[in-house]
């Protein structure tokens, strides 16, 4: 890998097919820099040996998908990686809820594990579990910044949005001749691909005298993944974070960045959600109606009780 920041686009920005988005304006700057028409990058591609036709050229730098090769080869004629051709998700306000709350004693942990890995340059594996909605996706996003403050390479995969073969090939990818701190971070391996967990075993196995950290996530109901991963990996430290529930502090304390709802309605939304932060957020963003004449309905004196 030659990119040293690297958040690539996975879940909906990758097709189920392996194609993906590259940003048509950095595609473009790339090519004038050379002085190459579209028509010339192609055969530059051609002599090299990689495939790139000029119809995905103009594809590419028209904001239509190519095939993760294509986006591939591109980056080899550039000397980049792949990742740093993909086009970043349109800008737009982050929901007050995103703030993460209460994970100051895994997110310390998680900052130990990368000094040490940058200072062994030995990879290390994480499982993150919890209930659904309690916030893995959350927690992951915040390593990930972690590690790219830290000038880690971050790569970031779901299982739930990629065909199999394409989980693999990106996988597979991001690994090859691992030469710096890498952070890979991949949502629901227990999402039902079969043999995921055992070829996901020995290519972590193939890292493991490499600088690469691996955080994995699957929900309390699959606790027996972490196990089953165990026996892949004889050779390599494995560590889990058990993921509780949000208490009322911390709820609170999420609550509070959403600014238009009343105290009465945080309070009313923190008691309902009972300690799941995708909940309280789903709640808190709805505010149907406004909190002071809600009325006291037996759900919320359930929850008071």
């Amino acid at each position: 890998m030659k990119s040293e920041f690297v958040e690539p686009i996975a879940g909906p920005e990758l097709s189920p097919d392996g194609r993906v988005l590259l940003n048509a304006m950095l595609l473009k700057d790339l090519r004038k820099g050379r002085a190459l028409s579209q028509e010339a990058l192609a055969e530059l591609c051609l002599t090299r040996k990689l495939c790139v036709s000029i119809g995905s050229i103009k594809r590419a730098e028209t904001g239509k998908p190519v095939l993760y090769r294509t986006a591939r080869h591109l980056a080899q004629v550039f000397d980049l990686g792949p990742e740093q051709l993909q086009a970043q998700p349109a800008p737009h306000a982050a929901p007050d809820g995103q703030a993460l709350v209460g994970r100051m004693a895994e997110l310390r942990q998680f900052q130990g594990l990368l000094s040490t890995l940058q200072e062994l340059r030995r990879g290390h594996v994480i499982c993150v579990r919890g209930a659904a909605g309690v916030g893995k996706t959350r927690l992951m996003q915040a390593f990930r910044t972690v590690g790219q403050q830290a000038r880690i390479a971050c790569h970031a995969f779901s299982v739930r949005d990629a065909a199999p073969h394409v989980l693999r090939s990106w996988l597979h990818d991001a690994v090859q001749a691992v030469a710096r701190p890498l952070l890979i971070t991949i949502d629901d391996i227990d999402a039902g691909l079969d043999g995921l967990l055992a070829w996901l075993g020995a290519l972590i196995v193939h890292t493991r005298n490499a600088p690469v950290v691996w955080v994995l996530s699957s929900t309390n109901a699959h606790a027996g993944d972490d196990a089953a991963l165990r026996a892949c990996l004889p050779e390599l430290p494995l560590s889990v974070f058990e993921m509780a529930a949000l208490d009322e502090r911390e709820s609170t304390e999420l609550a509070s960045h959403f600014a238009h709802v009343s105290a009465t309605g945080r309070q009313y939304c923190v008691e309902r959600a009972r300690g799941n932060p995708l909940r309280l957020t789903e709640l808190l963003a709805d505010a149907p109606r406004p909190a002071d004449a809600l009325p006291a309905t037996p759900e919320l004196a359930a929850c008071g009780s």
